[in-house]
């Protein structure tokens, strides 16, 4: 599922941090989209892209960021390619 964040909808964000990055990306007037899916395992993974090229993704615990690229739908953290559901891709 993916949802547009605005302020009305900025309470959909269940980790803190991604969400304290949402309030911050709004006042900045960035705009965002927030994907909801899950791992194998069955559990929540969370990404939320800003403005089409920086992304927040987390599993549980702290967020990790990174260059978005919008043509895979990837997240680039740490020399990984991580995909919606929080699978390493090449």
């Amino acid at each position: 599922m993916s949802i547009t964040i605005t302020e009305e909808t900025l309470k959909r964000i269940t980790w803190t941090d991604m969400r304290e990055a949402a309030e911050a990306a709004l006042k900045e007037g960035s705009s965002m989209e927030l994907h909801l899916r899950s791992t194998k395992s069955g559990q929540p993974c969370d990404t939320l892209v800003v403005d089409n090229d920086t992304a927040g993704q987390c599993t549980g615990g702290t967020t990790a960021w990174g260059d978005w690229e919008p043509k895979t739908q990837t997240l680039k953290v740490d020399g990984m390619r991580i995909n919606l559901d929080g699978e390493e891709v090449e």
